[in-house]
């Protein structure tokens, strides 16, 4: 009740004839307050000067006492910067503000100029409807360490980022770790749109001058620095040239293999470079039809082979 009734008459002592007409404006402002559903709410203003520890007082000669169930409706003055908050209410003692989940509150959960709702549960106060996708729904900043013991949802926002994060230096901005309980758990799973307009994930340089490795909703992407490994939605892979050195560098250690190519069954071509790709007709072949057994037709594509103290060595290849 934060609407003191004042002004009545008192009657005692008074010898009768008692005034009847003092006594109806005495029910009729009773039953004013009564009647007032602002009497009932609790509102009250923050008078802090600093955060963290929101100072209220009631009206007049109102009274309050902490105990379960007293119900606070409180205009905050100052943004929280703590996740240690206190509510002090007629200089009786700071009390701590906990979420329903019995957990401090994020910092900034509580901003200039927002009314909230605080209810005493015997011990504490616990801040009432303050959840984590509410806190997450508008703009806010935290700092410190916060844990989020609770689903949380954030919404697309109408323009700019819905979460950023940043690291402090030698740290991870976010570790995403699946359960160490039986059963199937996601440490980091990402839903992504339909097209390839729609990227999934998207890692780049600080300047997002190049990308480092994108991943789009149709299941194309690309992987390296400015995307050198590219694959289509289909599955297929290429390799753009460079603006210069090497495509493809393939380094074996000794008894392995620095690339092995399956070919499929059918007639596929396990292997296949472009006539354009070898300037054969300033080449002469190794191998022709004259000289190749089993063979009928020359070959119309070559692979040019670079070999340190040889020089070219030009393979044929058919389909």
């Amino acid at each position: 009740m934060t609407k003191p009734v004042t002004g009545l008459t008192t009657f005692s002592g008074s010898p009768p004839p008692w005034s009847l007409s003092s006594l109806d404006a005495d029910i009729a402002a009773l039953q004013a307050a009564i009647n007032d559903l602002g009497t009932y709410a609790n509102q009250l203003s923050d008078t802090s000067g600093t955060p963290n520890t929101i100072t209220v007082a009631t009206a007049g000669s109102l009274t309050a006492s902490y105990g379960f169930g007293l119900l606070l409706y409180i205009k905050i003055a100052n943004t929280t910067t703590s996740t240690s908050v206190n509510i002090n209410l007629n200089s009786l003692g700071n009390v701590s503000v906990v979420l329903p989940s019995g957990s401090a509150p994020l910092v900034g959960t509580f901003v200039a100029g927002g009314v909230y709702a605080f209810i005493h549960d015997g011990t504490n106060f616990q801040a009432v409807g303050v959840g984590f996708q509410s806190l997450l729904s508008s703009n806010n900043t935290w700092t410190g360490t916060n844990t989020f013991d609770n689903n949380v949802t954030i919404g697309a926002p109408a323009s700019g980022n819905a979460l950023s994060v940043t690291a402090a230096a030698n740290n991870n901005a976010i570790v995403a770790a699946g359960s160490s309980t039986s059963g199937q758990s996601y440490g980091l799973r990402v839903i992504a749109g339909t097209t390839s307009a729609d990227q999934a994930i998207y890692v780049t340089n600080q300047a997002n001058t190049h990308s480092y490795f994108v991943l789009s909703g149709d299941g194309s992407g690309s992987l390296g620095y400015g995307g050198p490994i590219q694959w289509s939605a289909s599955g297929n892979v290429a390799m753009p040239a460079p603006a210069s050195g090497i495509t493809l560098a393939v380094t074996t250690v000794s008894g392995g293999q620095g690339i092995r190519i399956f070919s499929g069954g059918g007639s596929p071509t396990a292997f296949f470079i472009d006539s354009a790709f070898c300037a054969t007709g300033s080449s002469t072949p190794l191998f022709t039809a004259s000289n190749y057994p089993g063979v009928s037709a020359n070959p119309t594509t070559w692979m040019r082979i670079q070999i340190n103290g040889i020089g070219n060595c030009w393979i044929p290849v058919w389909q």
